[in-house]
């Protein structure tokens, strides 16, 4: 069933403008094809035609050996088939529970999948808010079905449930760990509101927000900071645990790595052919005298990675190389820390993982250096922190004019500004050439100046000006609607270059890609973008970036999901952390021998489509920066993976690309400052070019990004 309206786009031509669409299907069908990996559509239309559903449903409870008679089952389908068939019934339960009060097909999957609790209807019938836990589902979707259940406008757990959803999602959305009352309610208020037929059935009053919230205080849901802000429990806890874990290491120091420190730095000048400012001599300094903590900040180009493999040096006289070890928020980030250090590296998510299956949950290393930390936040940091040992040496560093991170809290900006720990700050700038500039314009760009001869043609950066003449004057005369088509036909052109530079890429890619060195494959060329809608926006710039650099016309190597067309070799995102199927790539062609485990796959990972099965419905990604290869059944692609030619960003962050194309223009107004053009084309270790207009990129780079998260640890440190 669709509900919507023809529209007519003036590139795309006519298209359907979706404002409901549901699929309707048995759900006998959707099991076999959907919920059982290796069924299809087509093997699950081949059983409901051989056996009517009721006597289908009779088989899989009683005679399951009967379906060995269908061509495409053999006896280690079957098992899964039934393993997943009794499964399957508690899924159906859920399902008669829950589709009536308007739940899709989606939802209810996605709740069954979370929470594998054979308990969980009544849990659900007592409290339907609990399917909020699962990722993807808000107040909003969950509150609908909990009112279809029979849940009051006024009930406690409907505004309760609310109040959880904005400490959580709304301020994560935003980067605070706290938020103000009168903020609170606002929020509070405008997602209670019930209207129906343009009057209001509904509408919550301050009086009963502060009575709820007191309670929700009182059984310690909520922990008020002051007069004025309120966080969660959880937030409140990590970030006062980070606050008192950074204290007791800054009191606990060891003895001095080296007696003469003076000699030791002059002959690793010497050995690193490189001569060390005071402050990067000061960080050495401060290790060598036995700080169990230390923050390492500087700005791009300051020679952060080179000190932090003399400081790694200093520390491997008193522990082993695999005493050591590295890490950051994404593959990219920690692989290039790896390759800069010589030492062990591992993303921060895989690393907690590991000492999750240890007995005491500790890490096991002596000394952990945590790169790109400003892009950590304060949930992350909690856990990570919470995983060291007592003994073990921390390091942070990191760029604090990078952007904040994405979620709540803002710790390695806080752990500076508090001055929680012994930190040295990096000032002095390194260029490699007079040629090469990207560190200094990003300096520039940092301190809110429009860098000198930006028109100019560097080596290693290069703005291509795709100004609309006299735009400013336009502005004045056009209509609103005029005006538009200008700026749409302006990013039109700015999008073709954007294709004429990707094209000149892709040979290479191509030879990379058949010589299967992966890494470089993902790494050489990536286009980064203020935003995700519009033109020039990721989504539509992946699209138009996959014609060009990865064209397919045989039906074989083109997966058409509706959501999301793949073809064989994409370049691809995962986008949740979840635990999915995963074989060894030396073991891929055997994966049919018991060669398949589980493991966790995080948000961000970049990867490359290289096979897949349509009559099974399976896709294989490899991940080159974790060495892995994931098995997708095609509802796990269409909800998992996008293509990741174009990324915002943020989503970049921490990630070094060798070649970098960015879209500017004034469309991106609200997005544009000095923080997000800095962070952006710091991304590039070899170039960047800017396709743009010349004053949306003068505007960015004087519009200081002067945003203050509103944080637990400020709030605490005040």
């Amino acid at each position: 069933m669709a509900k919507g309206q023809w529209v007519k786009h003036k590139k795309y031509g006519y298209q359907f403008n979706f404002l409901e669409f549901e699929v309707q299907e048995s759900e006998l069908f959707y099991f076999l094809s959907r919920v059982i990996k290796g069924i299809g559509k087509n093997l699950a239309k081949t059983l409901l035609e051989t056996y009517e559903e009721e006597k289908l449903i009779t088989i899989l409870d009683k005679t399951p050996n009967e379906l060995l008679n269908i061509k495409g089952i053999k006896a280690k389908k079957l098992k899964k088939i039934t393993e997943n068939w009794n499964k399957f019934k508690e899924l159906k339960s859920l399902s008669e529970l829950l589709t009536p009060a308007g739940a899709t097909h989606n939802i209810i999957n996605k709740i069954y999948k979370h929470f594998d609790d054979i308990k969980l209807i009544e849990k659900l019938k007592i409290n339907p808010y609990l399917m909020m836990e699962v990722k993807g589902i808000g107040f909003k979707s969950a509150d609908k079905i909990a009112r279809g259940l029979g849940i009051k406008p006024n009930a406690k757990e409907r505004i309760k449930a609310c109040i959880n959803f904005i400490m959580i999602d709304y301020t994560n959305q935003q980067g605070n760990s706290a938020i103000n009352l009168s903020e609170l309610f606002e929020v509070l208020s405008k997602e209670l509101k019930i209207e129906s037929d343009e009057s209001i059935v509904f509408e919550f009053n301050e009086d009963e927000f502060i009575l709820i919230l007191r309670e929700m205080i009182d059984d310690e849901i909520i922990v008020k900071l002051n007069e004025e802000k309120v966080t969660s429990s959880f937030l409140n806890y990590a970030e006062n645990f980070i606050i008192d874990e950074l204290k007791k290491k800054s009191d606990n120091k060891d003895i001095n790595i080296v007696s003469d420190i003076d000699s030791y730095i002059e002959i690793k000048q010497k050995e690193m052919k490189f001569k060390f400012s005071n402050q990067q001599k000061e960080a050495i300094k401060i290790v060598n005298e036995g700080y169990k903590i230390f923050v390492l900040c500087g700005y791009a180009g300051t020679g952060k990675s080179t000190i932090s493999k003399a400081i790694l040096d200093l520390l491997s006289i008193k522990y082993t190389q695999k005493d050591i070890i590295c890490c950051a928020l994404s593959g990219i980030a920690s692989d290039r820390i790896r390759k800069t250090s010589g030492y062990s590296a591992s993303t921060i998510q895989s690393l907690l993982l590991k000492a999750e299956k240890l007995d005491n949950k500790k890490l096991q290393q002596n000394v952990i250096l945590l790169d790109e930390s400003s892009m950590v936040n304060s949930e992350l940091m909690f856990k990570l922190i919470r995983a060291l040992n007592d003994e073990t040496i921390f390091i942070m560093v990191g760029d604090p004019a990078q952007l904040p991170p994405i979620g709540a809290g803002n710790p390695f900006s806080d752990i500076i500004s508090n001055k929680l720990v012994p930190i040295v700050e990096l000032t002095k700038i390194y260029r490699q050439s007079e040629d090469k500039v990207i560190t200094l314009f990003a300096n520039e760009i940092r301190n809110g100046a429009v860098p000198q001869n930006y028109m100019s043609h560097y080596e290693d950066f290069e703005f291509q000006n795709f100004a609309i003449n006299n735009y400013f004057q336009l502005k004045n005369k056009l209509t609103q609607k005029d005006l538009k088509e200008v700026r749409d036909s302006n990013s039109d052109k700015i999008l073709e270059q954007i294709k004429y530079i990707a094209k000149s890429y892709k040979n290479t890619l191509a030879n990379f890609y058949n010589s299967k060195k992966s890494y470089e494959y993902i790494t050489h060329f990536q286009v980064i973008a203020p935003r995700k809608d519009g033109l020039l926006g990721v989504e539509n710039l992946n699209i138009q970036l996959q014609s060009v650099l990865n064209p397919k016309t045989d039906e074989a190597s083109i997966l058409d999901l509706g959501r999301i067309i793949l073809h064989i070799g994409d370049k691809v995102v995962h986008t949740q952390n979840q635990d999915m199927d995963c074989i060894l790539p030396k073991n891929f062609k055997l994966k049919g021998q018991n060669q398949i485990f589980r493991n966790r796959i995080f948000n961000g990972m970049i990867g490359m489509v290289f096979q897949m099965d349509k009559e099974e419905e399976l896709m294989w990604v490899y991940y080159p920066t974790d060495d892995i290869v994931v098995e997708y059944s095609f509802d796990e692609v269409r909800d998992l993976l996008k293509l990741s030619y174009a990324l915002t960003i943020h989503k970049t962050q921490g990630s070094e690309y060798k070649n970098i194309v960015i879209p500017m223009t004034l469309s991106d107004f609200m997005m544009l400052n000095s923080k997000l053009i800095y962070t952006a084309i710091t991304r590039a270790k070899d170039r960047v070019v800017i396709v743009g207009e010349n004053y949306a990129f003068k505007m960015a780079c004087k519009r200081k990004d002067v945003t203050i998260r509103d944080t637990v640890i400020n709030s605490v440190q005040e």
